[in-house]
C-alpha cells in the first residue's frame, strides 16, 4: 500500500528527532506560490551532519494532459514542447563558495505521496563552510506557461484573496501547499553577504543582465599575468540567448565567448547552460561583456531557473587570493566624449553624418566604429576622406570585431596617422537595424556609440586637431563652391584671376558613358573654357555612376563663371544608389588664389 504522506507536520519540524543530532533551524523555506524561488543560507564551524526535510513535486503528466484537454489546448504540440526531467518544485543545496549542488530533492531518495508529491527526510554529511538552500516552486514546464493570467499559473495567494477556483497541477487539489524544505544542524544561519563573502571577494567582474535586450559592460586590468575563472549562466536555445565574452581592449580581438561552445546543463529548464573555464591572461586590459534578451533571466524566469540563479550573467574571478590585488575592474568608455573631435553617434536608420577636421600637423587619431555587417559586407559603417575625397581609412569586415550582442554587430578600433591637411569623416546606415531606429537583433555592446567616433590618440596632438563646418577653408584656399547639389539643381559661382594661376578642379557627379551631372567653366565672353568629361573623370567610389575629376590647369587672368548642372535623381540627400565616397563634395570645388564673391552655401 502506498505511504500517504503527512507532510504539513514536515515544515513545522515535528518530524521524530533523531537521537544525538543536534536541532537548531538553519533554513526553513515554506509557504511557495507559483513562480517563486527563495534561497536561505546557513555555515557549518565544523564538519558535521545536517538533516534535510523535504517536499516537492515531480511532473503530473497524465493529469496534466487531461487538463490540457479539458482546457482546449492542442495535446500533441504541449507534449513535443514538454521536458520531463524538470520538477515544478524542487529543492536543492550549493556549496557557496564553490557553487556546486551537494544536495538535490529531484536526485534523492524520495518517498512518493499521492498527485506527484514526493518528500524526503534524511540526514546528510558536510565539510565546514557556507551553504545555500534554494527552492524552485511551480514555474512552467510548458512554454505556454507564460501569461499570470493563465490557468495552469494563477497567483495563488491573489486567487484564495478573490475566492476564485485554483487551476492546475499542484494548485487545483491545494498540495502546493506542502512546499517546502527545512534545514537543522549544528551551525548557524548566515546573511546573503556572509555565505557568498569569499566567492564574491575574489571576483572583479559581476554582469548579472538586469537590463533585458540591452549588453552590459565593463572593463578590467591584469597588472601581471594571471590564471582567471570564467563562470558564466545564460540561455542556450537554437542558439544563445544569453551569454558573455572578453575582448583584449586594445585589439577588440575576442579572448573568450560562451559561443565557442554549447556549455553544459545549468539545472533546471534544459536551455540553463552553464561554463566554467580558466583562462590564462597576460598582464593588460580587458573588456568584459554580457547580454540578456527580454524573457527568462534572474527578474523573470519563464521556465525553471537553474541551480545558481543569483550568478546569472558572466563573473570572472581570480584563482588565487593573492592575485586578487593585482586585478581591478574600471569603467570603460572607447573614447571620452569630452575628447573627441569628431562625434557621429546615434546614426539612426537611412542617415549619412559627416564632420570634417583640420590637422595643422601630423598627428594620430584614434578611430572607434560600431556598426551592421550582412554577411561579410558591411551595410552601416565609417570611412574617412582627405581633401583629394581619397579614402584614407574605411571600415570593413577584415578589419573589425564581434561588438556584442546580434552576430551581425562588428566594431572597428584602430589608430590611423594623418598628415596636415583637411579630412571628412563619414558614416552610413541602411533600413534596418541602428541606434534609435529599432534594433532588429541584440543591440551591440557600444550601443551609443554606434557611428564613427576620432580622438587624438596622444594627448600632444589634441591641439593639432579642429572639427570645421562644411564650408569653412581647409588647407588650400577656396575660389568657388558649389557642392551638396540636389537632383534637378543648377547653380553658379564667379571667380577672378588676376593673373596667370595654377588652380585645382575637384568635381564629382553622375555618369555612364556621358556626364548627367556634371561642373563646367566658362570666361568672361561666356565661352566655355572647361567641362567635366566622363573620359577625363574616374571612379568616385559607391555606385559605379559616380564619377570623380581631381586635376590641376592653367587659367588666364580674368573672371570666370562655374556651374554645375544635375538631372532629377542621385544627388546630395536624394541618392537611388550607393552615395560616392566624398558625398560632401557631390558638385564643384575650385581651389586656388585670386578672389571670388562666391556664395557660401
Amino acid at each position: 500500500m502506498q505511504h500517504r504522506l503527512v507532510v504539513p507536520a514536515l515544515l513545522l519540524g515535528l518530524w521524530p528527532v533523531r537521537p544525538g543530532l543536534a536541532q537548531d533551524t538553519l533554513a526553513n523555506i515554506n509557504r511557495l506560490t507559483p513562480r517563486s524561488v527563495r534561497t536561505a543560507y546557513f555555515a557549518l564551524e565544523t564538519a558535521g551532519q545536517i538533516r534535510v526535510t523535504a517536499v516537492g513535486g515531480e511532473p503530473r503528466g497524465r493529469s496534466a494532459v487531461r487538463r490540457f484537454l479539458e482546457h482546449g489546448v492542442f495535446q500533441s504540440k504541449e507534449e513535443r514542447l514538454w521536458d520531463g526531467s524538470v520538477w515544478p518544485a524542487n529543492a536543492w543545496i550549493l556549496d557557496a563558495r564553490t557553487r556546486e549542488v551537494i544536495w538535490e530533492l529531484r536526485t534523492a531518495r524520495t518517498l512518493p505521496g499521492q498527485r506527484g508529491l514526493q518528500a524526503f527526510d534524511g540526514v546528510i554529511a558536510l565539510p565546514a563552510g557556507a551553504y545555500e538552500v534554494n527552492y524552485a516552486a511551480l514555474f512552467p514546464v510548458s512554454r505556454f506557461w507564460t501569461d499570470d493570467d493563465d490557468w495552469r499559473v494563477r497567483n495563488a495567494e491573489n486567487d484564495q484573496q478573490l475566492g476564485k477556483e485554483l487551476h492546475g497541477p499542484y494548485l487545483d487539489d491545494g498540495s502546493y501547499r506542502s512546499f517546502g524544505i527545512l534545514v537543522r544542524g549544528a551551525g548557524k544561519r548566515l546573511t546573503r553577504e556572509l555565505a557568498r563573502a569569499e566567492w564574491a571577494g575574489n571576483a572583479f567582474v559581476t554582469l548579472r543582465g538586469e537590463k533585458p535586450g540591452r549588453p552590459q559592460r565593463t572593463g578590467f586590468e591584469l597588472d601581471r599575468a594571471m590564471p582567471v575563472e570564467v563562470y558564466l549562466i545564460g540561455e542556450r536555445e537554437n542558439g544563445w540567448q544569453d551569454y558573455g565574452w572578453i575582448v583584449d581592449a586594445a585589439t577588440r580581438k575576442t579572448v573568450w565567448t560562451a559561443r565557442s561552445a554549447q556549455g553544459d546543463h545549468a539545472g533546471g529548464a534544459s536551455k540553463n547552460r552553464v561554463q566554467r573555464v580558466t583562462l590564462n591572461l597576460p598582464a593588460g586590459k580587458y573588456l568584459a561583456g554580457y547580454v540578456t534578451d527580454d524573457s527568462h533571466h534572474a527578474a523573470a524566469w519563464n521556465e525553471t531557473p537553474p541551480y545558481d540563479p543569483s550568478n546569472w550573467g558572466l563573473t570572472v574571478r581570480v584563482r588565487s587570493e593573492a592575485d586578487r590585488p593585482a586585478a581591478r575592474s574600471f569603467e570603460y568608455q572607447p573614447i571620452r566624449v569630452a575628447d573627441a573631435v569628431v562625434s557621429l553617434v546615434q546614426v539612426r536608420n537611412d542617415e549619412l553624418k559627416w564632420q570634417r577636421v583640420r590637422a595643422t600637423r601630423p598627428a594620430t587619431v584614434q578611430i572607434f566604429a560600431v556598426g551592421e555587417a550582412s554577411g561579410q559586407d558591411l551595410v552601416d559603417y565609417g570611412w574617412i576622406v582627405d581633401e583629394s575625397g581619397r579614402v584614407v581609412w574605411k571600415m570593413t569586415y577584415d578589419e573589425t570585431g564581434p561588438a556584442g550582442g546580434g552576430e551581425k554587430n562588428r566594431v572597428a578600433a584602430s589608430t590611423l596617422q594623418l598628415r596636415a591637411g583637411t579630412y571628412t569623416a563619414y558614416f552610413k546606415t541602411d533600413g534596418s537595424h541602428s541606434f534609435g531606429g529599432g534594433w532588429n537583433t541584440t543591440e551591440p555592446m557600444d550601443a551609443e556609440y554606434w557611428g564613427i567616433t576620432l580622438a587624438s590618440a596622444v594627448s600632444r596632438d589634441a591641439a593639432a586637431l579642429a572639427a570645421l563646418n562644411a564650408d569653412e577653408p581647409g588647407s588650400e584656399p577656396v575660389l568657388a563652391r558649389l557642392t551638396r547639389m540636389r537632383a534637378g539643381s543648377e547653380e553658379e559661382a564667379r571667380f577672378t584671376l588676376s593673373r596667370r594661376s595654377i588652380i585645382r578642379l575637384y568635381a564629382v557627379g553622375e555618369g555612364t558613358r556621358e556626364m548627367v551631372d556634371y561642373a563646367s567653366i566658362a570666361d568672361s565672353t561666356g565661352r566655355e573654357v572647361w567641362r567635366m568629361t566622363y573620359s577625363e573623370t574616374e571612379p568616385a567610389g559607391g555606385a559605379d555612376k559616380n564619377r570623380r575629376v581631381d586635376r590641376t590647369t592653367t587659367f588666364e587672368p580674368g573672371t570666370y563663371t562655374v556651374r554645375f548642372r544635375a538631372d532629377d535623381s542621385h544627388g546630395w540627400e536624394d541618392w537611388n544608389a550607393e552615395p560616392p565616397d566624398d558625398p560632401l563634395a557631390w558638385g564643384v570645388t575650385v581651389f586656388g588664389q585670386g578672389t571670388t564673391p562666391r556664395r557660401e552655401r
